[in-house]
């Protein structure tokens, strides 16, 4: 699986209405730290394959999710189950901080 690019206009059909967990990165073009996230999810999507969904959104072209979810800082990751948001990492996580929580909410292979 890709990273894909997720908007307000697409957000219901990738994230509410995903039969599996997502991942959103929430970042923008801007954002030096952001840059250290995208290979993490990157990795995240190649190793997890059809198990989890990764998403990024750019900060910049969607503030009314921004401000739903209450970003308060770049890059924040998102992660959802059955459209609901069950965790968060604010700040350039250690990639195993990132598997741990993905571990927890994907279902076994």
């Amino acid at each position: 699986m890709s990273v894909t690019d997720v908007s307000s206009a697409t957000w219901d059909e990738l994230v509410v209405r995903s039969v599996t967990p997502v991942v959103v990165d929430v970042w923008a073009p801007w954002c030096i730290p952001c840059k250290k996230v995208e290979p993490i999810i990157a990795d995240a999507a190649a190793t997890y394959g059809d198990r989890l969904t990764c998403l990024r959104l750019d900060a910049d072209d969607s503030p009314e999710l921004v401000a739903r979810f209450q970003v308060l800082g770049l890059p924040t990751l998102l992660l959802f189950v059955d459209g609901a948001e069950v965790g968060r990492i604010t700040g350039v996580p250690r990639a195993a901080k990132l598997t741990e929580l993905i571990e927890m909410i994907i279902p076994p292979e």
